[in-house]
């Protein structure tokens, strides 16, 4: 009897001790499995606070346009892969008429309105492998790689200029544009430098005919 008894207190003792070993190991294991979602969690997020943060440093945050820091990279890498494809690239360089005056006499708060349009606008027209930033102030560069000179004029810049037209009547651009290959492919940076000159013939040919006009 005391044997049996013996046996009955040892299988109790022995079913407790698993239970509670059982139990022990489940909230280990429930306690590693939450490390490791929080862990992972914790990666998301701040792979993602890493992304903002890229993107932030990569764009213009009034005008969503790429930041001018990264214009000589993305210009020369464009530039070889036009000239490993034999393709034609063309620099637009854009200036906002009277920027100054407008924001004399309407205000910051107005000019950073029509700079945020405007931005808008141009990455509503261009396309995703265009590199469209804004230069500094009123002032935007597009790098177009497989575009022409006439094809950047008569079809993109002319689909801006209708774009921006439609939510800034009175508003005009002064722009410039410059090509490079397919026959021969100039320096990046002359390019801009053309594109610009360019620009600035456009801006003074405005003062010299009707207000109003669009180059």
């Amino acid at each position: 009897m005391l044997a049996a008894l013996d046996k009955l207190f040892l299988f109790d003792i022995t079913l407790v001790f698993e239970t509670y070993i059982r139990s022990l190991v489940s909230e280990i294991e429930s306690s590693r499995e939450k490390s490791e979602s929080y862990a992972k969690s914790l990666e998301q997020k701040v792979r993602e606070r890493t992304r903002q943060l890229e993107e932030l440093n990569r764009t213009d945050a009034l005008t969503g346009l790429l930041n001018v820091r990264h214009l000589n990279e993305l210009l020369l890498l464009t530039l070889r892969t036009c000239q490993r494809r034999a393709e034609p690239m063309a620099i637009a360089y854009l200036d906002i008429d009277n920027f100054k005056q407008i924001n004399d006499t309407e205000g910051h708060q107005r000019g950073d309105e029509i700079l945020r349009i405007v931005g808008h606008c141009i990455r509503q027209v261009f396309r995703a492998e265009d590199s469209c930033f804004r230069y500094g102030g009123d002032e935007f560069c597009l790098i177009l790689p497989n575009c022409s000179e006439s094809q950047a004029r008569d079809i993109y810049l002319k689909r801006l200029t209708q774009a921006i037209k439609g939510q800034l009547e009175d508003l005009t651009l002064s722009i410039g544009i410059a090509q490079t290959g397919p026959d021969h492919y100039d320096d990046g940076l002359n390019l801009i430098r053309l594109a610009d000159e360019r620009m600035y013939a456009a801006k003074k040919a405005l003062k010299e005919i009707t207000p109003g006009s669009t180059h």
